[in-house]
């Protein structure tokens, strides 16, 4: 049925290039993809190795890595769900701290404790670790990056984020399964988080708040881009706006 469904006449569309190396020359950018590569290590190796920690480190029954997993999955999906409202009243800079810091808790736990309890509750904060950090950087991506950017920019976000955040967790997996227990593996998880923390804390905040000060004195003094031909002030979608005294 739905591949008989008609697309209605077909529009040719201009096919914009990819703008990699603009996107590269935004600080707030480039700070939310080093962190997005340390933050999303620790999810990816969470996704790929928690399991065989409960099963084959701990000696769990399979219910408890069930249980954690589904806990984790449906409390993010309702983290999801109710972005917009998370962002209108804690704000992005503050959800996002929220998620990388929920990180060293959980980690933490995950690697000392053997109760099915505790590591099934401990798993609840994936909500926050990946459905909180998923709608912040989404809206710091759709923020900072003008239309132009914005496919680059989220294409770069995903490639950094899940592509290279799961290259150094499975790299970290190779080196150290072998040599360490999963539970030391879940600690160097813990320090991926203060890493990705602090990054955020030094890289990411001082240019996300340089660029709401640049934002706001803009609109203060009404300056930005205008049409030469008119001499009226642009709007944020490159359009003229008209002052009542033009009309």
């Amino acid at each position: 049925i739905t591949m008989s469904i008609s697309d209605g006449p077909s529009v040719p569309r201009r096919r914009e290039p990819l703008n990699y190396r603009e996107v590269l020359t935004k600080p707030s950018l480039v700070a939310l993809y080093l962190v997005g590569i340390l933050h999303q290590s620790t999810i990816s190796f969470y996704d790929h190795f928690y399991a065989l920690h409960v099963s084959r480190g701990l000696e769990l029954g399979a219910w408890v890595a069930s249980a954690s997993i589904a806990l984790g999955v449906g409390l993010e999906v309702l983290v999801l769900f109710r972005g917009h409202a998370l962002l209108q009243r804690i704000g992005v800079a503050k959800l996002l701290l929220l998620a990388i810091a929920s990180g060293i808790p959980r980690w933490l736990i995950t690697a000392e404790v053997t109760s099915p309890g505790l590591l099934i509750a401990a798993q609840s904060l994936h909500g926050l670790g990946f459905g909180a950090w998923w709608v912040a950087a989404i809206a710091i991506v759709d923020r900072e990056a003008p239309g132009r950017l914005r496919n680059s920019a989220q294409g770069l976000f995903i490639a950094t984020s899940h592509g290279m955040g799961s290259f150094l967790a499975m790299g970290l997996a190779a080196l150290l399964l072998d040599r360490v227990s999963s539970g030391t593996a879940f600690f160097s998880s813990a320090v991926s988080s203060c890493l990705a923390l602090g990054a955020a804390l030094v890289f990411l905040l001082p240019s996300l708040r340089a660029r709401s000060a640049e934002s706001k004195t803009e609109r203060e003094t009404g300056s930005g881009p205008t049409n030469r031909s008119s001499g009226r002030r642009l709007d944020g979608r490159g359009e003229s706006s008209t002052s009542p005294g033009d009309k």
